[in-house]
């Protein structure tokens, strides 16, 4: 009947537990003590028998208890952890391939354009980040005024215009080749034909004639009108810029009967050319 009778240690904090009074109790109830510095779960359960009154007590210590869900629980926050981090890693690095990989193209590209080639551009951009799409517009918009350039700028000059810092204010006297090159009966023309037909076969006769002289080195210096006017031996130096003259507008006279027959398909008159070319500082 006195459970500090029984001498046990546990046995008499439950007892403290319980407010040193075990006949009071008249229900079910739990409870949670200490002993011995470690945490216990006590469940209390009274009951009659033959006019006789018991309490049974039990105890569990919360450790123990405690101990495989607490396991579990750190299992599940380091796995947690652990898929939390490689989804991360992963998403850095879809992240990363999103703005690395369009600059990687627009650098590539920009390497081919150090190179002077011209044609090779970058894809779309493929990229969500707006700075690299726009960026990537600003390039092609460069490349595209470097490519109408190109048709009428010898390489030479473009390469000249990448690699110089800053332009430099001066004059330098040197010895060129001039040509110029305008069509034949041009004015009688232009008075009778539609201004469409008119550009359109004048626009093809300069740029086939334009694209021929630049292949010699040529450097297209103006249009005026049906005429063009180049220079040979500027800006880079070309020793044999009177040579180079010569076979450019010999070529261009070769191209006539091939502009002949393309006029022809559209129904457009021939053009003929006449050349002039003057040597000297």
């Amino acid at each position: 009947n006195n459970m500090s009778q029984i001498g046990s240690p546990i046995a008499l904090d439950i007892l403290g537990a319980l407010d040193g009074d075990i006949q009071s109790v008249s229900g079910s109830f739990a409870i949670q003590f200490s002993h011995a510095g470690d945490s216990y779960y006590l469940h209390v359960s009274p009951f009659e028998e033959r006019e006789l009154k018991f309490v049974v007590c039990y105890s569990l210590l919360l450790s123990e208890y405690m101990a495989p869900i607490n396991t579990g629980l750190h299992v599940t926050i380091a796995y947690s952890c652990g898929v939390i981090l490689v989804s991360t890693i992963i998403l850095i690095l879809l992240i990363s391939c999103l703005i690395t990989q369009p600059l990687h193209r627009i650098t590539s590209a920009m390497e081919n354009i150090s190179r002077l080639d011209l044609q090779a551009a970058p894809r779309g951009s493929g990229s969500v980040v707006t700075e690299i799409r726009d960026m990537h517009q600003t390039f092609m918009m460069m490349l595209n005024g470097l490519r109408g350039f190109e048709k009428y700028v010898p390489p030479s000059v473009i390469e000249n215009f990448l690699v110089t810092t800053a332009p430099e204010l001066g004059v330098v006297k040197k010895n060129l080749t001039i040509a110029f090159m305008d069509i034949v009966g041009f004015t009688p023309l232009s008075e009778t034909m539609a201004p469409d037909r008119l550009v359109a076969v004048v626009g093809h006769f300069l740029e086939e004639m334009s694209a021929t002289l630049v292949q010699e080195h040529a450097t297209i210096d103006k249009y005026i009108g049906d005429c063009i006017m180049c220079f040979f031996g500027a800006p880079g130096l070309l020793p044999d810029h009177a040579l180079c003259a010569c076979r450019g507008c010999l070529k261009c006279l070769a191209m006539l009967p091939f502009i002949h027959l393309e006029a022809e398909k559209h129904d457009l008159p021939k053009l003929e050319c006449r050349i002039g070319i003057h040597t000297g500082p």
